[in-house]
């Protein structure tokens, strides 16, 4: 097997689950992106989206997840040898809606959290995806596509950004429960 067949496989996949953030749901605009990409198992993107100031339909929330099964696409190609243009990334996409007010508390706290300006490490180009992160849009998507915020960490953060990561791992939490719910008292 040519490992040139897993990158390219592994590229295709991260750039679908971060192509969920794009074209959001009418009248519904994008809020902010997590995802948790571990070294096994499931990787996991979720784009969520909230209704915009002026939404004559109040259209409330919803959370689109991504879930590519890593594993099981590169057991795939081992067993097959080459990557052929049928073998895509098994990503399967779901939109699930949310309660707009917990959502709205998420945001709001995430507008309070502290990112430290001058102690985050110099970033470096890599190509190994972090473990997990957050990207955030500006309130009415004026600028695009891009995110106004990008922050990436693994396992063990660094002491900077345990906030903005137990923040994550809430709405994670959250929006993985059988049922998301109102509130959670899970601060995981």
């Amino acid at each position: 097997m040519d490992h040139r067949d897993e990158a390219e496989l592994s590229r295709k996949a991260y750039r679908a689950l971060a192509a969920i953030i794009g074209s959001p749901p009418k009248h519904l605009i994008a809020s902010f992106r997590l995802w948790h990409y571990p070294l096994a198992g499931p990787q996991s993107s979720w784009a969520f989206f909230r209704e915009g100031i002026h939404d004559p339909l109040g259209s409330g929330a919803l959370v689109r997840t991504a879930v590519w099964d890593r594993d099981r696409d590169l057991e795939r190609l081992h067993l097959g040898g080459r990557l052929r243009s049928w073998l895509d990334p098994s990503v399967v996409t779901t939109e699930t809606p949310l309660e707009a007010s917990r959502l709205t508390e998420f945001i709001k706290e995430a507008g309070r959290l502290k990112l430290p300006a001058n102690r985050v490490v110099r970033p470096y180009p890599t190509a190994a995806p972090s473990e997990f992160g957050l990207e955030g849009f500006d309130s009415e998507h004026r600028d695009g596509r891009r995110p106004n915020l990008h922050v990436e960490w693994n396992q063990d953060p660094p002491l900077q950004l345990e906030a903005v990561s137990h923040w994550a791992a809430r709405v994670r939490a959250w929006v993985q429960a059988p049922v998301p719910r109102a509130h959670s008292d899970d601060s995981t």
